[in-house]
């Protein structure tokens, strides 16, 4: 088990700051707040179908935490969805400006310096598109780190690109601050090194939410269908996230 006593980072590197000061400018294609729009329809649709489920069983007047935030489209949601008590943090001075003129419980901190002073026990802990933007060194000291913030039993949700995927390159590297690799291998080696446990992997992939949506599934379907023949040949063996991003859920066990 790693030590958590001093959750900081182990190196200052300056690209970080450098993109992340105008992160949204410079490379996000959609810099909008959080509003009733087509791409905030969108994006509900599809996390009451693959986000909202895997967490549909907790408390919701329990402390809920997002790392990496951004405009805050999820704590809107989870708002919505009647978590009571939603907070987000994110190092990006453009994004936390966008998501606190929408009136969201956002503020600007640097992960490592937040979890080593908040003294809250968290029901949930969110890392949507998170965990790849630190080095492996980081994220051994990262992830033993949120484990301390959550209760016995809280839940942490992870998304991240999946190296495993069938066509993983324009997410894995099309975003310079990520600095890390991960599948759903590599990734359940990190979390249960970190003392998490109950750990399970879903795709992200198409829904159904109209007719093209469901002629997406059924195509994606047969998709992964031919990529595990191709697996089977090669290593006598399938998988099950293909996708170009994986979704994790685990838990800090009970006492």
């Amino acid at each position: 088990m790693f030590s958590t006593s001093e959750p900081t980072r182990p190196v200052s590197d300056n690209f970080r700051s450098h993109l992340y000061a105008r992160y949204v400018s410079t490379f996000k294609d959609s810099a909008r707040p959080v509003a009733d729009d087509q791409e905030l329809k969108d994006y509900w649709a599809w996390s009451q179908r693959k986000l909202l489920p895997l967490i549909a069983d907790l408390d919701r007047g329990a402390p809920v935490l997002e790392l990496g935030c951004g405009l805050g489209r999820l704590l809107w949601i989870l708002e919505r969805e009647g978590f009571e008590d939603v907070r987000g943090i994110d190092v990006s001075d453009e994004m936390v400006a966008l998501a606190q003129k929408a009136s969201l419980p956002v503020e600007k901190a640097d992960v490592f310096e937040f979890l080593a002073n908040d003294d809250r026990n968290y029901g949930l802990v969110v890392a949507l598109d998170f965990l790849e933007h630190f080095t492996k060194e980081e994220l051994m000291k990262l992830l033993p780190a949120i484990r301390e913030r959550l209760a016995p039993g809280g839940t942490l949700l992870v998304q991240a690109p999946n190296a495993a995927g069938l066509l993983p390159n324009h997410v894995v590297y099309g975003d310079l601050t990520h600095s890390v690799v991960l599948n759903p291998s590599s990734l359940q080696q990190l979390l249960r090194v970190a003392g998490f446990v109950d750990i399970s992997f879903f795709e992200t992939g198409p829904v159904a939410k109209n007719l093209k949506g469901a002629m997406r599934v059924v195509l994606w379907s047969a998709i992964k269908l031919a990529a595990n023949a191709v697996r089977i040949v090669e290593v006598g063996r399938t998988q099950e996230v293909w996708t170009e991003n994986m979704i994790c859920r685990c838990r800090k066990e009970f006492p």
